[in-house]
């Protein structure tokens, strides 16, 4: 069994899981003693063979445990269970850490933890003052948001000056995904002003999008994309639509933040299982998000809403793998039918060449728009015609 209680391939228990059976025997056989009267008699041999570390509890002044003295049955249960759990240590295995690319985990994790969040934008953009404060503006989770297919549930929050951030966790590369990213952000960007308001109140749009896919072939995991002109780059039109792009796995494979606090964060996200590693980390925010992190692991309602939205993502990869097998049974099937109505018109037209001579434009093109069944009817046709006009008439 694992850590968790199941058998391992070579049916052994791990130490932990063997200390456990062998905690809970000994409670057992003492408790059942206790309970039948025999605590003055001595335990079966095969108890210590065939658990060693209860023989601690055999011999010299420690044999008294287990029947040498007429002490009161529970008494003696909770003697000898205070001298063994003095002498062993047992800790409980370790629930699995939700992943926190889960969208509606990173959203859990940072939206309830603004601090947090501040900390990633400022590993993000450090070349920028940094943030100071924020406000969520959409922290809460709708259902609906859980099960809806090509949802991202993303953050949104406004600085102390008014910029406006959106954050996003994206795990899936579709079609069509930076079209998306720049209408979102412009939406928020539009919906700022209200009636009677002039431009100059615009503050800016700021995207951070961290995804755990490769978008450019590049050897470069972080981009920061703004309107400039194409011709003189340093020349910058406006601030007010910014998008940041992290490639989390190109980031950390080719630690090209080595030794920033961008590093950290992406080593979070990417290695959140390995303890040794996470220790390493001395980021205090990073630290605090595997607490938090620990603490939804252990909660029921978050792994509910991790499952349900799992389950989700897994039933949009299904359909439209589906959808995509689909189309291309059809796009066969389509090829096939045309594939084979080429070759016959091209027969029928040899057959007519071969009969009347070359054919004229508009045969030809008729030809090459008949369907199946005209075809076939003109293939009969002209066996016994006598003029190209017998073939084609009707």
């Amino acid at each position: 069994m694992d850590r968790l209680g199941r058998r391992s391939r070579g049916g052994h228990f791990p130490l932990a899981a063997r200390r456990s059976r062998e905690y809970c025997f000994f409670i057992q056989y003492l408790a059942g003693r206790c309970r039948d009267g025999q605590h003055d008699q001595e335990p079966p041999p095969r108890l210590f063979h065939q658990n060693p570390d209860l023989l601690h509890c055999r011999g010299s002044r420690r044999h008294r445990c287990l029947g040498a003295h007429r002490t009161d049955p529970q008494e003696q249960l909770k003697s000898c269970l205070q001298r063994f759990s003095r002498t062993r240590t047992y800790s409980m295995p370790k629930l699995p850490l939700l992943d926190p690319k889960l969208d509606v985990i990173f959203k859990r994790l940072f939206a309830e933890a603004p601090d947090l969040l501040a900390d990633l934008i400022n590993a993000v953009r450090s070349d920028e003052p940094p943030i100071v404060e924020l406000q969520v503006l959409n922290p809460q989770i709708a259902p609906e948001e859980l099960t809806g297919k090509f949802i991202v549930l993303d953050i949104l929050a406004r600085d102390l000056t008014g910029q406006l951030f959106n954050i996003e966790m994206q795990t899936r590369n579709h079609a069509g995904w930076p079209s998306r990213s720049l209408y979102y952000l412009a939406r928020n960007l539009g919906r700022q002003l209200q009636g009677g308001e002039g431009y100059h109140q615009v503050q800016p749009v700021i995207g951070i999008h961290l995804m755990d896919f490769d978008l450019f072939g590049e050897a470069q995991a972080c981009w920061a994309f703004e309107l400039r002109d194409r011709q003189r780059p340093e020349v910058r039109l406006d601030r007010s639509l910014q998008l940041h792009l992290i490639e989390l796995p190109k980031a950390d494979r080719l630690h090209s933040q080595a030794g920033s606090a961008l590093a950290d964060w992406v080593a979070y996200l990417k290695h959140w299982q390995e303890d040794n590693l996470m220790q390493s980390i001395e980021s205090p925010a990073v630290q605090k998000a595997r607490e938090r992190l620990q603490a939804l692991s252990a909660d029921d309602e978050a792994q509910r809403l991790a499952f349900v939205r799992e389950r989700a993502l897994r039933d949009e990869v299904t359909e439209k793998a589906e959808a995509e097998a689909k189309g291309r049974a059809e796009g066969r099937a389509e090829g096939e039918a045309i594939g084979q109505a080429k070759g016959q018109a091209n027969t029928l037209r040899r057959q007519l060449q071969i009969k009347f001579g070359e054919l004229p434009d508009a045969l030809e093109q008729r030809l090459q728009t008949a369907s199946e069944a005209e075809l076939t009817a003109w293939a009969e046709r002209v066996l016994f015609a006598e003029g190209l006009e017998q073939v084609f008439s009707g």
